[in-house]
């Protein structure tokens, strides 16, 4: 069993180890960044990268306050202005800025569980992180979880630190994270009353007589409370004075449900009108088909309540769709693939050997076993850990509720590393020692036994290991056969990278470069609506006018409420020029 980290002391070189991890963290972020510049798309902003990057340079231009309430959660955008406004606007730098805030989010995960367990569990846990790759890859991004990551190990340092004396400004900090997270991951709401219930009843290490005292906790309580609401006081009245209604952070709450909860609903992002899923679009739309519906204007607060009406009519209607729709999402949520929604992780490794090297044991699908199993072998602690399995338990509860992207699982990641590394980090102490003790045989001219016989032995060790552990063996096949299950297809992740990236070349002109990538769309989903559509613009603007046609028709009998490509269509049949 791991050490508490009372018995093992506070080394001296716990400084230097974390610069260590540090150094190591951000030459593996740099390397990658370095490979990635020579993809001919590693500057395009595509979906909610675009959407932020519009908000980032109106707030820069001093604009801080914007209009309405916020429908999306607002504090990647402020972070990426406040980089324009420092720093100027160059994709380059906020990826730099990135890297290092994903090296010191490695370094606090580091120190997390270096408090929580032991030296080597810590220093396992750093390098897991440092090296997981849809981290490396969401940190190149221009979206928020190089935020949500950062939060999350603030957190769990936090806790780490206030589990081993707590004190009022932890106490204050944790509140101030907690809310930044929830400005970046609305579900992270969630976590409030969990937060609150752990001040009234965490095991404190040392225990200190006075903290069972119900008046001290309520104080920390009160501290928690005071932090949180110095990030999320000011959105929420922000909101309220300028959108007037009281939101705590966004209102987007009821068309997300519905888009994950409705008869049409498959698990992922679909968006409430079909070919529209860029998120300049998801407000108005959402808006739109609110208002025409109930014959009147809405407010944000009628609109969100619209689409939740709307979900709970099917959920009351259709309780056995309804369940067999929450196990399939469950199942993508514990998938190894990394579902997308506008560029995905693989594309990105063919420019990058790096991320391509590490992808076979870097992921979801080998972490989450490695999690279970480490959650089961700490379980004699579990009631100074509570709080990090109820994390994990929230977290993939909100988002099954809702649906299921790559990006909206990862703040668990580092919640699962902080059970992953205890086990990981003793099972290679006993794999040193086991090959020390060889070679101190050898060198002493002991006997040493033969490849064949070390390896019999090795096999006679796992059999008699797996006969009595034999209940974790099965959960480790059971976990690892459901995490690898194919029911995700990568290929069509890449047709959805490849349509986005052509739509990124029709917009800046270059027509061949977008055909290319259409068509190595269509190569993989010759059905894919989206990328007929967007073929057939590119055959209108080379005035082609019967080949648009053809694609556009192709698309509408594929999906038949494309509004675009029938407005595409009727365009083209003003031609004046058509045959």
């Amino acid at each position: 069993m791991p050490a508490n980290p009372q018995n093992e002391g506070q080394p001296q070189n716990r400084p230097a180890i974390s610069l260590l991890v540090l150094t190591f963290a951000l030459i593996v972020r740099f390397v990658n960044l370095l490979l990635l510049q020579r993809a001919p798309f590693f500057s395009f902003k595509i979906g909610d990268a675009a959407r932020y990057d519009e908000w980032a340079n109106q707030i820069a231009a001093g604009d801080w306050i914007g209009q309405g309430v916020f429908y999306q959660a607002p504090l990647y955008p402020y972070f990426l202005g406040a980089i324009y406004s420092v720093l100027g606007n160059d994709i380059m730098t906020v990826r730099k800025v990135q890297a290092v805030i994903g090296a010191v989010s490695c370094v606090l995960l580091m120190n997390a569980v270096w408090n929580l367990f032991n030296r080597r569990a810590g220093i396992a846990a750093g390098v897991m992180i440092a090296l997981y790759v849809p981290s490396i890859f969401l940190e190149t991004m221009i979206q928020k979880s190089v935020l949500d990551l950062f939060f999350i190990c603030l957190i769990v340092w936090l806790i780490s630190r206030i589990t081993l004396n707590a004190s009022y400004k932890c106490w204050l900090a944790l509140g101030a994270a907690a809310g930044g997270l929830c400005l970046t991951r609305e579900n992270a709401l969630a976590l409030i009353p969990l937060f609150l219930l752990w001040c009234l009843f965490y095991r404190s290490r040392p225990p200190v007589e006075q903290l069972g005292r119900f008046k001290a906790r309520a104080r920390f309580a009160a501290v928690f409370v005071t932090g949180l609401a110095v990030t999320i006081g000011p959105v929420a009245l922000r909101n309220y004075l300028v959108g007037g209604e009281c939101h705590i952070t966004t209102s987007q709450l009821g068309p997300n449900f519905y888009i994950g909860n409705n008869p049409s609903a498959n698990g992922t992002y679909q968006p409430l009108r079909y070919g529209r899923g860029n998120a300049k679009y998801e407000q108005a739309d959402a808006v739109e088909i609110a208002e025409a519906e109930m014959g009147r204007t809405l407010t944000a607060a009628e609109v969100s309540q619209f689409y939740l009406r709307k979900s709970a009519d099917y959920i009351v209607h259709e309780p056995v769709d309804w369940l067999q729709l929450l196990g399939w999402k469950t199942l993508l949520s514990l998938n190894a693939s990394e579902l997308i929604d506008t560029e995905d992780q693989y594309t990105y490794q063919n420019w990058s050997p790096l991320m391509r090297a590490l992808s076979p044991i870097a992921n979801f699908g080998v972490l989450v076993p490695l999690a279970i199993m480490g959650i089961w072998y700490v379980r004699r602690q579990w009631h100074e850990h509570w709080i990090l399995l109820l994390m994990i338990g929230l977290f993939q509860a909100t988002m099954i509720m809702f649906f299921v992207f790559g990006r909206y699982r990862f703040p668990i990641v580092p919640l699962l590393i902080c059970f992953a590394a205890p086990l990981l980090a003793d099972l290679c102490l006993a794999a040193r020692q086991r090959l020390t003790a060889d070679w101190l045989r050898k060198s002493n001219n002991q006997p040493v036994k033969t490849s064949s016989q070390m390896l019999v032995g090795k096999i006679g060790e796992l059999f008699s290991k797996a006969k009595q552990h034999w209940q974790l063996c099965l959960m480790a096949v059971t976990l690892i056969a459901i995490c690898h299950l194919p029911i995700v297809s990568l290929r069509s992740s890449q047709a959805i990278t490849y349509n986005n990236f052509g739509v990124q070349m029709l917009m800046r002109g270059r027509l061949d470069e977008a055909e290319g990538y259409f068509r190595q769309c269509l190569a993989i989903q010759p059905e894919n609506a989206l990328a007929h559509n967007n073929l057939g613009v590119v055959y209108r603007e080379r005035q082609q006018f019967d080949q648009a046609a053809a694609h556009f028709e192709r698309a509408i009998s594929i999906a038949p409420d494309y509004i675009t490509a029938w407005k595409n269509l009727g365009k083209l049949s003003k031609q004046p020029n058509q045959s």
